[in-house]
C-alpha cells in the first residue's frame, strides 16, 4: 500500500515647490562677491523693490486674509469628506466612500485655484516681518490633505472595481466574473507604484504633524493625525494586495484553481465531506473555464482499484483506500489542500495552482441575502432555509428515481446548474447598496469563521493568506493553545443537529504552572430520519507540545472506535504528535435526542509557565457554526485581571472565529 504522507507534494521623485530668496537679496550678495565699485543704482532700486512689494502685500492683506479663511473652511470641509469616505470604506458602502473621496478632490482642486490666484505675492509673506505663521500652518495643511485625497481616491478604484456598476450586462457567470477580475488586475498594475509614493508622503505627514503640536488649527490637525494612520494602514494593505492580484487572476499566465464545495452537515477535520468541487481556469486575468464536477466516485473508483493508497484507521469504517473525497483529513488546512490538489492530479491528470473551499454554512447564509433560487426542472424553489434539505434529497435519493438519468450517473448536477445562478444574483445584489454591504460583510464573517478558506501555491500569496488568518492553519502560538476537531466518520449528515458546549477549568500553582480539566458535551437534537441519525465522531484535542494526559472519564454516550467493530468495547484516548502538536485523539457517539460528554484532565510541559500573566488561543476548527466556552481560571495571585478588569468567573462566549484571552495576576 502506498502512504500519501510519503508522497512528494509540488510544492517621481515629486518634483518640490523650493522658495526663491528675492531677487535683491541674489543681486546685493553678487556684488559684494564680485568686490566692483558701489552703485548706488542698485540700492535704490532695491529700496523701491521693496516698496512696491510691501505697498501690494499691504493692498491685498484683506484677499490673504479672506484666502486664510477659506483655506481654514475649506480645509475642515475636505477632512469631513474624507471622514465619510472612511466610514462608508468601514461599512462596505464603496459607492459613497468613492463619491466623497472625489467631492474631496473637487474642493481641494478648487482651493489650490484661489491659492494660484491670491497668492502671487504670498512667497514673500516668509521673508516680511509681517509673516503671519498661520499662513505656513495653512499650507502644510494644504499639502497633508492633498495627500490624503490622492490616497483614499486611489483606494476608491479598487473598491469600484469590486462593484459591477450599474448593473450585470450579461447573464454569463464566466463574463460577469471575467470583467471583475480584468477591471481589478487593471487598477492593481496602474495604482500599485502611486499608492506606494502615497505611503511614503503619509509617513511624513505623520511625522510632521507629530512635530507641530499645538497651534493654530489645533483641532484640524488632532483630526489629521487621527485619520492618518487608519488611511496609511489602508494604502498599505492596498498596495501589498495589488502586488498580489496580478498573480492571483494569472496576469500573463495560466491559472487553474480548484474550487471545493466542503458538507459541514458531515464535518472533517478541514471542514466537511468533500463531495463535489469546480475548477476555475485564469488565462490574462479573465476567467476562460468555470467546470462543476457532478460526480466525484466517477474519478475516485477507477483510481482506487488501481492505486490503493493506506486510509488513516479511522477512517477504514467508511472507505478501504484514500481516494479525493477523504483526502481533506488534515486539520491544517495547507496539507489537507496539498493532498487534495495531489489526487486531483493523479486522478485527472491536470495540475492547479491552488484550492478555494467553502461549506453549506457559507451558501446557505448567502441565499438568505440574495433571496431563492428557482430550478423549475427539478419543481424547486431553493432557499437559505431549505438549501441543505432539499439539495441533499435531489443528490441522494431524488435524481436516481429517474432511471434515465442512471447511464449519467451526476448526482450533484443540481448544483453545477444552481452555482451560475447564485453567482449572477449576487453580483445583481451588488449593486444594491444595501445589499453590497451585507454580502460584504457575510464574505468577511465566512473568512474569519473559517467556512471560506484558502491555499496558493505561490509562495508570497500564501503567506499573506496566512498573514490574514484566512488559511486555515494551525498556529505556533507560544502560549497555551487548544482546538478542538471532529470529523463525522460514518455519521450520516448529523454534524449540524449536534450543539457542543466546552468548558475549561485552568488551574495555576504558585510557579505558573498550569493544569487543565477540559470539558466536552454534545447535545443530538436530530433524529434517526434520512439524512440524520447515530453522530459518530472522531475527535482530536490538539494542545501545545509536550502536554500530558491526567485522568479521561466518558460521563455519558459512548467511546466506541467505528472504526473496528471488533474492538468496541477498547474506547479510550491516543496520544500523538502533529503538526509541533500533542494530540489526544478519542471517539465520542452521539445518539438522537440525547447527550454525550467526556472529561479530560492533562498538564502543560513543565517548561511552559505563567508567572506574570496567562495567555490561551483557542482555534476554530473549518466548517462549525459556533461552540459555547465557559472558561474559569484559579490562581492563587490576589486579583486577575481580563482587558484591564477584575476577573468574573466564569468567561462566557461563542468561539465563531479564532479567539485569544489574556489574564494578568497583580
Amino acid at each position: 500500500m502506498k502512504s500519501v504522507d510519503g508522497l512528494e507534494k509540488k510544492v517621481v521623485e515629486r518634483p518640490r515647490y523650493v522658495r526663491q530668496k528675492p531677487i535683491v537679496e541674489d543681486f546685493y550678495f553678487s556684488k559684494q562677491r564680485n568686490k566692483k565699485p558701489v552703485n548706488i543704482i542698485p540700492g535704490l532700486l532695491y529700496i523701491l523693490f521693496f516698496l512696491i512689494v510691501s505697498f501690494g502685500t499691504v493692498f491685498s492683506l484683506d484677499r490673504v486674509q479672506a484666502y486664510k479663511n477659506d483655506l481654514e473652511m475649506n480645509s475642515r470641509v475636505i477632512q469631513d469628506e474624507i471622514e465619510q469616505g472612511l466610514k462608508g470604506i468601514n461599512e462596505n458602502d464603496y459607492q459613497t466612500a468613492a463619491g466623497r473621496f472625489k467631492s474631496a478632490d473637487k474642493k481641494l482642486t478648487a482651493l489650490k485655484v484661489q491659492l494660484q490666484q491670491t497668492g502671487q505675492y504670498i512667497p514673500y509673506f516668509f521673508y516680511l516681518p509681517q509673516s503671519d505663521s498661520k499662513l505656513n500652518e495653512s499650507t502644510k495643511i494644504i499639502k497633508i490633505v492633498s495627500t490624503m485625497t490622492r490616497s483614499v481616491s486611489l483606494l476608491s478604484n479598487g473598491l469600484e472595481a469590486l462593484s459591477s456598476g450599474n448593473g450585470p450586462k450579461t447573464t454569463d457567470q464566466i463574463q460577469l466574473i471575467s470583467d471583475m477580475t480584468q477591471k481589478l488586475t487593471q487598477v492593481a498594475l496602474n495604482d500599485k507604484g502611486r499608492l506606494e509614493i502615497c505611503d511614503s508622503e503619509l509617513s511624513d505627514a505623520d511625522k510632521m504633524l507629530g512635530a507641530s503640536g499645538g497651534g493654530y488649527y489645533s483641532d484640524l490637525k488632532k483630526q489629521l493625525k487621527t485619520s492618518l494612520p487608519e488611511i496609511r494602514s489602508k494604502v498599505k494593505e492596498a498596495v501589498n494586495i495589488y502586488d498580489l492580484i496580478p498573480k492571483i487572476f494569472a496576469h500573463d499566465d495560466t491559472k487553474n484553481y480548484l474550487i471545493l464545495f466542503q458538507n459541514n452537515s458531515e464535518l472533517r477535520p478541514a471542514g466537511g465531506f468533500l463531495g463535489s468541487f469546480a475548477v476555475a481556469g485564469f488565462q490574462d486575468s479573465a476567467l476562460k473555464q468555470l467546470d462543476f464536477e457532478t460526480n466525484i466516485y466517477k474519478i475516485d473508483k477507477p483510481y482506487m482499484a488501481k492505486n490503493p493508497i493506506f486510509t488513516p484507521a479511522e477512517y477504514l469504517y467508511v472507505t478501504p483506500s484514500l481516494a479525493l473525497r477523504d483526502s481533506n483529513y488534515d486539520q491544517d488546512f495547507k496539507p489537507a489542500a496539498q493532498k487534495v490538489m495531489w489526487f486531483y492530479s493523479q486522478e485527472t491528470g491536470k495540475n492547479s495552482a491552488g484550492v478555494i473551499a467553502l461549506d453549506t454554512t457559507l451558501i446557505t447564509n448567502l441565499l438568505k441575502l440574495i433571496g431563492p433560487i428557482e430550478m423549475p426542472d427539478y419543481g424547486l424553489i431553493v432557499t437559505g432555509d431549505n438549501f441543505l434539505q432539499e439539495i441533499e434529497y435531489q443528490v441522494e435519493i431524488g435524481y436516481f428515481k429517474d432511471k434515465s438519468n442512471w447511464p449519467e450517473n451526476a448526482p450533484k448536477k443540481i448544483l453545477s446548474e444552481m452555482m451560475p445562478k447564485i453567482i449572477q444574483k449576487t453580483f445583481s445584489g451588488l449593486n444594491n447598496k444595501e445589499k453590497r454591504a451585507q454580502i460584504v460583510a457575510l464574505i468577511n464573517d465566512s473568512l474569519f469563521g473559517k467556512h471560506l478558506l484558502f491555499y496558493a501555491d505561490e509562495t508570497s500569496l500564501q503567506n499573506y493568506l496566512e498573514d490574514q488568518n484566512y488559511a486555515g492553519r494551525i498556529s505556533s502560538f507560544g502560549g497555551d493553545y487548544l482546538l478542538l476537531s471532529n470529523s463525522n466518520i460514518g455519521g450520516k449528515k448529523s454534524s449540524l443537529n449536534v450543539k457542543e458546549a466546552m468548558s475549561q477549568k485552568i488551574s495555576l500553582d504558585t510557579d505558573g504552572h498550569v493544569s487543565k480539566t477540559v470539558d466536552i458535551k454534545r447535545s443530538h437534537q436530530g433524529t434517526y430520519n434520512w439524512p440524520d441519525g447515530i453522530n459518530k465522531t472522531f475527535n482530536k484535542l490538539i494542545v501545545p507540545e509536550g502536554s500530558r494526559i491526567i485522568n479521561y472519564r466518558i460521563l455519558s454516550g459512548d467511546d466506541f472506535p467505528y472504526s473496528d467493530w471488533n474492538n468496541r468495547d477498547k474506547g479510550g484516548i491516543a496520544t500523538s504528535l502533529e503538526e509541533g502538536k500533542t494530540v489526544f485523539s478519542f471517539w465520542l457517539n452521539t445518539k438522537p435526542g440525547e447527550t454525550s460528554e467526556l472529561q479530560i484532565n492533562y498538564q502543560l510541559p513543565p517548561e511552559l509557565i505563567f508567572p506574570d500573566n496567562y495567555q490561551l488561543l483557542i482555534q476554530k476548527q473549518p466548517g462549525t457554526v459556533g461552540s459555547n466556552q465557559n472558561i474559569e481560571i484559579s490562581s492563587p495571585r490576589k486579583k486577575i485581571y481580563i482587558k484591564s478588569e477584575e476577573y468574573k468567573n466564569p468567561i462566557n462566549f461563542v468561539l465563531d472565529q479564532d479567539t485569544i484571552l489574556k489574564a494578568d495576576f497583580r
